[in-house]
Parts: C-alpha cells; sequence; structure tokens
C-alpha cells in the first residue's frame, strides 16, 4: 500500500522537510517499508488519464468563509488514488464537515493545514509539522478508530476518536498551545504513539492486508 504525500506550492522547503520527516517517522514507527512512500509534492500528476496537483484540487474545493472544505479535497484524492494513502498538505485554514480543523481524515486520505504552526518558533514549528503528519496518518490506520473488538476505555470521541494515553500524538487538540504540549509530551517520553495506538495501527494493516509487519 503506497503513502502518497502532496503539498502546495504555498509550502516552504523547511516545511517540506518536516512533511517527510513526519512521513518517514510514521512508516519507521510500524516498520512499513519506506519504499511505499511515493512523494508528489507540488508537482503535477497523472491519474485516471488526467493532469491533477495538489493545487488544482485545493483550488476547486468548496468554502467554509474562509476556510476550505477538506472533505471535497479528500473525495478528489480517493477518486484520483483509490484505495491508497494519501496526505495533502497546505498551510491555507481548513474545515471538517464545516468546523475549522488543524487535519481531517476520512480513510484512506487526509488534509493537513500548517498555517496556524507559523507562529512558532522554527524548532517547534517543524516539531508541530512532523507530529500532525503522524497523528493523520495514524487515523488513516486504524488508531484510535472505534472497533466492537476493542476493549480499551481511553478512546473518547471529540472531533472523532482519539486516543486519552498520556504522550500519545493520537490525543485530541483544540488548539496550537495544546498541540504542542501534546508534541513536547511525545518528545519527553521518546515515542510519539502509545502502545495502545501502534497495536491498533499493526491488527487494522493486517486485516486490510496493507504490508507485513515483522514485530
Amino acid at each position: 500500500m503506497k503513502i502518497n504525500v502532496l503539498w502546495t506550492t504555498m509550502v516552504t522547503e523547511a516545511e517540506q522537510k518536516a512533511i517527510l520527516s513526519g512521513v518517514r517517522q510514521f512508516v519507521n514507527a510500524l516498520s512499513i517499508p519506506k519504499e511505499s512512500i511515493k512523494v508528489y509534492g507540488s508537482s503535477r500528476f497523472v491519474k485516471n488519464g488526467k493532469v491533477n496537483s495538489a493545487n488544482n484540487i485545493l483550488a476547486n474545493a468548496s468554502r467554509v468563509g474562509r476556510l476550505v472544505e477538506s472533505t471535497n479535497i479528500n473525495k478528489e484524492l480517493m477518486k484520483e488514488f483509490k484505495n491508497e494513502i494519501v496526505v495533502l498538505v497546505t498551510p491555507r485554514n481548513l474545515a471538517g464537515d464545516g468546523n475549522y480543523v488543524f487535519g481531517y481524515t476520512s480513510a484512506p486520505c487526509s488534509t493537513i493545514s500548517i498555517g496556524q504552526f507559523r507562529r512558532l518558533d522554527p524548532f517547534w514549528r517543524h516539531w508541530a509539522i512532523v507530529s500532525i503528519v503522524m497523528h493523520e496518518l495514524g487515523h488513516t490506520h486504524g488508531m484510535a478508530c472505534p472497533d466492537p473488538k476493542n476493549k480499551r476505555k481511553t478512546i473518547r470521541y471529540s472531533y472523532g476518536y482519539h486516543c486519552t494515553n498520556p504522550g500519545c500524538i493520537m490525543r485530541q487538540s483544540y488548539g496550537v498551545n495544546e498541540f504542542v504540549n501534546h508534541v513536547k509530551d511525545a518528545i519527553d517520553k521518546g515515542r510519539f504513539f502509545c502502545p495502545d495506538c501502534i497495536n491498533e495501527a499493526i491488527t487494522a494493516n493486517r486485516r486490510k492486508g496493507w504490508y507485513q509487519n515483522p514485530r
């Protein structure tokens, strides 16, 4: 299963490096082969016999006031990439079902906004971008996802399902400061995902046959 990575031309070189770092750290955390990563960036690509790009997909999405509606972007990504994982990153502010969001995942596609992190100093801006990419990829891979067979009671509903374990980047954040605090917790603990979320992703991916995890 490919992990396709796109971003708009408004994304800076430093931000691109942070995005790719987040994707690489995610595949390392789950022992997914690095060869599964396909980087398109802002380049045009050909899918289903037509030329498209991250900029074009964003331009054609509907608006909620000044926010770009993520659900439209994800639907278009799903048409283009079928059942492959896709992450599209932009500095534009996003809506998910009409509400302001940092990122929005409707598996297997995620749209992420990094513009709100630009007010942070370079160090925390980098780690915030790394972490939001890992967070949304976690959603695409079944982390903190409701499952009748899942017995753990640490999942709560708020803007989607999220983890409540300390130090896990899959926790819900309601603002930049809270998100950065979660990032700091993860860095202090030396891991971004709790064991529960890792196990959920491994189980979900084995069911779908996305990859063979050696653990």
